[in-house]
């Protein structure tokens, strides 16, 4: 199942969230630190959160059989690519206003 545009909402406040808002993340490890600095990488990590927010909430897993595996890459991959996109466009606006 494709994520609807609910969970791409989610996508992007879980994103920015845990980017700017949880401070008690930063400074912790080099590693945690690039995470954070990289829109697409923490994008990707915010799908599969999302992807286990969903399955439970509704109790049900959003594909049957081996769609589980991939529908967690989809919407791993489809958070990733909308949160660096929408980062861009406000980093563009705010940028150019």
């Amino acid at each position: 199942m494709l994520p609807s545009i609910a969970a791409f909402l989610v996508f992007y406040g879980l994103c920015f969230g845990l980017q700017n808002k949880a401070t008690f993340l930063h400074g912790k490890t080099d590693f945690t630190d690039g995470l954070l600095a990289c829109t697409y990488c923490t994008g990707f990590h915010c799908g599969w959160m999302t992807w286990l927010m969903f399955w439970g909430t509704t109790g049900s897993l959003p594909a049957e059989g081996w769609h589980n595996a991939a529908s967690v890459a989809i919407w791993c991959f489809a958070a990733a690519a909308w949160c660096y996109g929408i980062d861009a466009l406000v980093k563009y606006l705010e940028e150019n206003s």
